[in-house]
Parts: structure tokens; sequence; C-alpha cells
């Protein structure tokens, strides 16, 4: 499956590293906060430390819609099933196609992005 690599400007990536909903999928729970990207609801779903303790190197992330506009190749499976289907080798590692509750509605996890923050040094290089 096809991964896009985004660079965001440190507000947003701050913004995605507080509504982390790591806990939530873990334990089968409703998704609490999404993150807007250019008009793409995100929700992230993990994310790989720098190594300092203190931040993130990058944060993962899929597009969410609701399921009644759903239009991907795969069939919407709750956790249980949608993991069965992974352990069983049927799809791809990952949540993409797997529902999820967000404000009492059923969605659907689409295509993943990995974000990471533009540096400062990265934005005076593209100035000159």
């Amino acid at each position: 499956m096809k991964e896009q690599i985004t660079f965001v400007p440190e507000y947003k990536f701050l913004e995605l590293g507080e509504a982390l909903q790591v806990m939530n999928l873990s334990e089968r729970k409703p998704i609490t906060k999404t993150v807007f990207w250019h008009n793409i609801e995100i929700v992230p779903t993990g994310a790989i430390g720098s190594g300092d303790g203190k931040t993130w190197q990058s944060i993962d992330g899929h597009r969410i819609v609701k399921l009644e506009y759903y239009k991907g190749e795969l069939k919407p499976l709750e956790y249980s099933e949608h993991h069965h289907e992974v352990e069983l080798g049927r799809r791809e590692r990952g949540y993409t196609g797997q529902l999820v509750k967000y404000n009492k509605q059923k969605y659907v996890f689409c295509e993943k992005y990995i974000f990471k923050q533009i540096k400062k040094q990265d934005i005076q290089t593209h100035l000159f």
C-alpha cells in the first residue's frame, strides 16, 4: 500500500501529536479527535520517537471517511475481523479498511500518511 510522506509546519505536527489515537484504537474505543490537513480529515494512528524521549520523528495518520461515502477496494471490517484478515494474510498490515467510530458514526480508515515536521533550516534553504 502506498504511503504518502507529508511535511508539515511545527504547529500542525504538534497538533497531530496531541491528537494521537493509539490507545483508543488498541482498546477498541471510539476516536476522540481528528486533525484536518488541506481539507483531509486525518486520525493520527501512531508515531516514531526521535530518540531523545521528548519529540516525535514522524507521526502516522490515516484519512477517514464516513462509511456511506467510502468507495475503497477493501470491504470495511470491524477491529477483530479486520485484524483476523491481516493475520491470515488476506489484508496488508495496518488500519486501511478498518471501521472506527467517531462522533457516534461509522468511519473507514483510508490511505496512510506519514507526517514529518519541516525543520527551520529547511525553510531557510528554500527561501534563498
